[in-house]
């Protein structure tokens, strides 16, 4: 089975680079999980769905593992082709086998999910995609927002319940942030926000969600995972995390340590009350000396 669709943040303009016509072509995502999100395309054949393996991973509920493919011809036709998807493609409202899509038009990928065709130079693309970095990411950390993790959530959830997958979910904490914030001021606690993002971002798995969550927490929603090997994701995340060297302007180099609380989703109908139980863990961790992760509902693996 394909993993279900995973975030696909990192678009830029020089992926339009190749096209031997004067229009350029991007897609905006106008509901569903990742409203807002902007998809360049390129000349030929470009796949469609909830699989990793897709060319443009999309997100949303209905949406088959390859669900539809557009081409684009040289000369700047786009055709949607349905892929034998179990929810259909509609465009225009119309439910359509294959069809000529022309900019400004929306087509529908299963019940929820509705995108728009644009026909864009670089400068409109850039605009578009800042408008979603503003309403997804963190401002400092260039990670998920909360309500962007949310929202993730609420599909994500909906995906593993449907396929019977088991997942997991952190929340961390940064060690001691306030006497950082105290003692080197609060660029300085930036400093360590951003490095620390950057560590789990670089650290986690493929598909795997990571976010800021407020203030010096962040969450991690560890895809497809038991308990078990979440446990070893955040142990790593922790070593890696407790080996940084944060240079400071004007203040000595920062070590940092965090803790964490870690639970399954497997037993919790709603990820946000399986979230309150990783906080649980987290309030334990702290109890307990710091710079550790507790796992919770561990009696799975008894």
């Amino acid at each position: 089975m394909d993993d279900p669709s995973t975030e696909n943040l990192n678009v830029t303009t020089s992926q339009l680079k190749g096209f031997s016509f004067q229009e350029s072509f991007c897609l905006v995502v106008m509901n569903g999980p990742d409203k807002g999100a902007v998809r360049n395309l390129t000349v030929g054949r470009t796949t469609l769905g909830r699989s990793e393996r897709t060319d443009l991973p999309v997100a949303g509920k209905g949406i088959s593992r390859v669900h539809a493919y557009l081409e684009i011809a040289e000369d700047g036709t786009v055709t949607l082709i349905d892929n034998g998807s179990t929810n259909g493609v509609f465009l225009q409202g119309v439910r359509v086998q294959t069809a000529e899509v022309k900019p400004g038009e929306v087509f529908a990928l299963g019940p929820e999910l509705k995108i728009r065709l644009e026909s864009t130079d670089g400068g409109l693309h850039e605009l578009i995609q800042d408008m979603y970095r503003n309403s997804k990411l963190d401002a400092l950390t260039n990670l998920l927002n909360r309500r962007a993790f949310e929202e993730r959530m609420e599909e994500e959830s909906a995906v593993t319940k449907r396929h019977g997958l088991n997942s997991c979910l952190a929340i961390i904490d940064i060690d001691h942030f306030k006497a950082i914030n105290d003692t080197y001021g609060h660029d300085a606690g930036d400093e360590v926000l951003r490095q620390l993002a950057v560590t789990l971002k670089d650290k986690v798995r493929t598909g795997d969600l990571v976010a800021r969550w407020g203030g010096e927490e962040f969450v991690v929603y560890i895809r497809q995972s038991d308990l078990e090997g979440a446990k070893v994701l955040l142990d790593r995340l922790r070593i890696s995390v407790a080996d940084l060297e944060i240079p400071i302007a004007g203040g000595p180099t920062l070590s940092i340590t965090f803790s964490a609380g870690l639970v399954s989703l497997r037993n919790y109908p709603d990820w946000k009350v399986a979230l309150n139980k990783a906080d649980e863990g987290l309030y334990l961790s702290k109890e307990n000396g710091r710079n550790r992760v507790t796992e919770m509902n561990s009696q799975e693996h008894a």
